[in-house]
């Protein structure tokens, strides 16, 4: 997380504040939680973090939701 610019206090922000979404993404099913405010998007598989990237626009959030499960 810290190499992408993210620490581990504001990942744990967003996982407890963002509205979850589910998705799959490479044949795994996750959940992600976006900050639109900083659009920062934590993807989770199971217990563990998997993802993190920095200036998500919307379009790419939206993209995401439709690859529900």
């Amino acid at each position: 997380m810290q190499e992408r610019g993210v620490s581990r206090e504001l990942a744990l922000q967003i996982l407890e504040n963002a509205i979850p979404f589910r998705y799959v993404h490479g044949g795994s099913q996750k959940q992600g939680y976006y900050d639109d405010q900083r659009r920062v998007i934590v993807s989770v598989a199971g217990d563990t973090v998997t993802t993190v990237i920095l200036c998500v626009s919307e379009q790419h959030i939206e993209g995401l939701r439709k690859k529900i499960v």
